[in-house]
């Protein structure tokens, strides 16, 4: 009797790590993104977070949309490769423009079809990067556009590279490049340019957003690392 009890009080214990475990997940957003220094960006975001990011890469250069059903894979679960459905809080998608118009599009479509998340930047990432540093309303830019702009900055900034990201905490930088994001959409939303033209343009506000929020609800009262 006491070996079945004890194996019954094993079977308890297991179903309540496993279900603990499931909850932790479920608090967790995946994001999928390409190349190194995105993928270097979204972990400086899991560091400053407390884990609340679960960062995928694709790299060679991948197609958004292969991206876009990768992700949908984890946001609707996928048996084959025991992936999970419901296992993440979201799935984001985070790509650049790369003048590939279309193929966005395309993209976009699917991830609404989905549920998948997207925030694209517009004409490249590096449009994000500089709003933590200064107001970048350069109409039409292009990609050489911002990496110049932001090499002022961040002098040893290599696109497709790894960098230490922890150069944009303090002195409200994320809170700055957010609002910035946001004026920028209002000011092509008023003078009527859409995608692609919407340039410079960035989503990632709506990311941190999530996950700051997500964040505050498990401290609150307390300032996110990530905005101060």
């Amino acid at each position: 009797m006491n070996q079945v009890g004890g194996h019954g009080n094993h079977s308890v214990s297991s179903r309540y790590r496993r279900n603990v475990a499931s909850r932790q997940e479920a608090d967790q957003y995946l994001v999928v993104c390409e190349g190194q220094t995105e993928q270097a960006y979204c972990l400086f975001l899991n560091r400053c977070l407390g884990s609340k990011v679960v960062v995928k890469p694709m790299r060679d250069r991948p197609d958004v949309v292969q991206m876009v059903e990768l992700a949908r894979q984890y946001h609707e679960g996928d048996p084959r490769r025991g992936i999970q459905a419901g296992r993440y809080k979201e799935v984001w998608v985070v790509f650049d423009w790369d003048d590939h118009t279309d193929r966005v599009r395309e993209a976009q479509k699917l991830a609404t079809r989905y549920g998948v998340k997207m925030a694209l930047s517009n004409p490249s990432f590096e449009a994000w990067l500089i709003w933590h540093f200064d107001d970048y309303y350069s109409i039409g830019c292009f990609p050489d556009d911002c990496l110049r702009r932001i090499t002022k900055h961040l002098p040893s900034y290599c696109k497709g590279k790894d960098f230490d990201f922890t150069v944009l905490l303090g002195e409200g930088r994320t809170r700055q490049a957010c609002d910035r994001a946001d004026s920028a959409r209002d000011k092509h939303r008023r003078e009527g340019r859409c995608f692609p033209d919407d340039r410079p343009s960035s989503d990632l506000d709506h990311l941190i957003k999530v996950l700051v929020d997500a964040w505050q609800i498990g401290n609150p009262g307390e300032i996110c690392p990530l905005m101060s």
